[in-house]
C-alpha cells in the first residue's frame, strides 16, 4: 500500500455477496504517489462497481476526465481525455492463471485489496497514445521551427538534394521491366 492512499483500500471480507459501488475523485495528489509516472497532473472521475460472490471479486472501473501531459508536437502540457471501462477479477485463493492481464488471484489470508495500482494502470492504458493540442493551438514558435526543418529550406528557398535519395528515384519494381 502506498502511503496517502488510503481510500483505495477495499476491505472485502465482510462484504455479503452482492453489488456495491465505489467513486474515487483523481488528481495531482493522486499521481505524486506514482514516482516514475509520466502524468503530473490530471481530473478524473472512477466509479468501481464491485461485486462481491464467495470465491471472487468482480470489479469493473468506469474512468472518466483528462490528464496533462506535454503535447508531442510542440512539448507544451495539454489536456487529453480519458474515457474507459476496464474489468478485472480478483480469485479468492487457487492457483495463479498463466498470462491472464485481467484475472488476478488474492490469497486466503487478504482481507482487502487496493485498488490504487489498479487505477493508476488502467488511466494509462487509457490514455490517448498520440498527445498533442488540438489544431492551432501548439506554441507557434516551435511550430515554425519545426516547419524550418522539416521542409529542410536552405537560404533560397530551395530544398537541398541529397543524392542518396535521388539514387532512389530511378529504382523499378515493375515485373516486366526484368524480363
Amino acid at each position: 500500500m502506498k502511503k496517502g492512499l488510503k481510500e483505495f483500500i477495499i476491505p472485502f471480507s465482510g462484504l455479503r455477496s452482492g453489488a456495491y459501488e465505489y467513486s474515487f475523485d483523481i488528481d495531482e495528489t493522486f499521481f505524486e504517489h506514482f514516482e516514475q509516472s509520466e502524468i503530473k497532473r490530471g481530473k478524473l472521475q472512477v466509479r468501481l462497481d464491485f461485486q462481491r460472490q464467495p470465491s471472487l471479486l468482480a470489479l469493473a472501473f468506469h474512468i472518466k476526465g483528462t490528464v496533462n501531459l506535454p503535447c508531442d508536437r510542440c512539448g507544451e502540457p495539454c489536456d487529453q481525455p480519458v474515457d474507459g471501462l476496464r474489468r478485472l477479477v480478483a480469485h479468492l485463493g487457487g492457483a495463479e492463471p498463466e498470462d491472464e492481464d485481467d484475472i488476478i488471484i488474492l490469497s486466503a489470508q487478504e482481507h482487502h485489496i487496493d485498488v490504487a495500482n489498479y487505477i493508476y494502470e488502467f488511466i494509462t492504458l487509457l490514455t490517448p497514445s498520440r498527445r498533442v493540442h488540438p489544431e492551432g493551438e501548439c506554441d507557434p514558435d516551435v511550430i515554425k521551427k519545426l516547419n524550418e526543418l522539416r521542409s529542410g529550406d536552405d537560404q533560397d528557398g530551395k530544398a537541398p538534394s541529397d543524392p542518396r535519395w535521388a539514387q532512389l528515384k530511378g529504382l523499378s519494381f515493375d515485373k516486366d521491366e526484368d524480363e
